[in-house]
């Protein structure tokens, strides 16, 4: 099997295996039992891959803006998702544009409920395959699941208060930042004031500061649903870290 096979057979297995299982999507997965009902209905998953979504699917032939009229089909579509649709979400939503534009813009940067970032992805999909049937050299819909996903920010770490980041110095800021791949104190200042996060900077924050402050007070990194949490994702985390850009714990 050559390379180009192989890459066609990887992309059906991954699209197949998303078909199979909605929680295929999530980059890390934060379900537990009840999670439907709970987290999955916070205003806090970031639908990822846009910029391939851009360059590589409607570049020169659909603006993001007009993507609505695609939305009756991406519905329909997804009454063919039986192994989704048994999924306890509320699918019979109604899906503004509006939501997959502002989800889209890396201004906005909307963080929308798990189901609705569902729907932005197969809404990708159905539009990739339009324009595929179009010009055979754009990627199908099943390379939507090969290069986009979903990340939760609806992480946080049990005990952290602003009291826990007062006696950082100037060197542990910059540390805990190269540490993270942040380039701003605001998140870290944010997570302690009851804003939510992706997991993998509640861990690598927990981590830095469970290393550096000898608190009991500081607990686990946790995904589960808390009453505590405002379930407002901080708008100053970049979510777009490379490993090469995170430096050591």
């Amino acid at each position: 099997m050559d390379d180009t096979s192989s890459a066609k057979v990887t992309v059906a297995a991954r699209a197949d295996a998303v078909a199979s299982d909605v929680l295929q999507l999530l980059e890390f997965d934060v379900s537990y039992p009840g999670w439907e009902h709970e987290t999955a209905k916070q205003k806090a998953f970031y639908v990822r891959g846009f910029s391939w979504f851009r360059d590589k699917v409607i570049k020169d032939l659909l603006n993001i803006t007009d993507c609505d009229t695609y939305v009756d089909e991406m519905k329909g579509r997804l009454k063919t998702r039986s192994k989704w649709i048994e999924k306890p979400f509320e699918w019979n939503d109604d899906f503004g544009a509006r939501q997959f534009i502002n989800a889209a813009s890396p201004v906005k940067r909307l963080t929308p409920k798990f189901h609705k970032a569902v729907e932005c992805l197969l809404l990708c999909e159905v539009i990739a395959d339009s324009l595929h049937l179009k010009d055979g050299s754009r990627p199908t819909g099943a390379e939507v699941y090969s290069n986009m996903s979903i990340e939760a920010a609806v992480s946080f770490i049990h005990g952290l208060d602003l009291g826990m980041l007062d006696n950082l110095t100037d060197n542990e800021w910059a540390a805990l930042r190269r540490s993270t791949g942040q380039q701003s104190n605001h998140v870290f200042l944010e997570m302690a004031q009851g804003k939510t996060v992706t997991h993998k900077l509640a861990i690598r924050t927990r981590h830095f500061l469970a290393n550096r402050k000898s608190s009991g007070r500081l607990g686990d990194a946790s995904f589960r649903f808390s009453t505590t949490r405002k379930y407002k994702p901080s708008d100053f985390e970049l979510i777009e870290v490379a490993p090469a850009d995170l430096g050591e714990v």
